[in-house]
């Protein structure tokens, strides 16, 4: 039998595990449209929609949501 190295199963165990919450968050906190035309005036939603939307390089909606924050 090969050698079980325990720190290196851990470590990696670890990674995976950071990784996963890591995907499995920006997945659940997406923001959709709908959500924003529910409540269109709190700014913090809004603002992370724009980011959102940024990531994405859907710079049109970032830039329509910014503008709406504005006025």
């Amino acid at each position: 039998m090969g050698k079980f190295n325990l720190p290196k199963t851990i470590k990696k165990l670890f990674q995976i595990f950071i990784f996963s919450f890591v995907v499995l968050n920006n997945a659940a906190s997406e923001i959709t449209y709908k959500e924003i035309l529910k409540d269109p005036i709190n700014l913090e939603l809004n603002l992370q929609y724009a980011k959102e939307q940024e990531e994405k390089k859907n710079y049109k909606s970032t830039i329509f949501t910014i503008q709406c924050i504005r006025n």
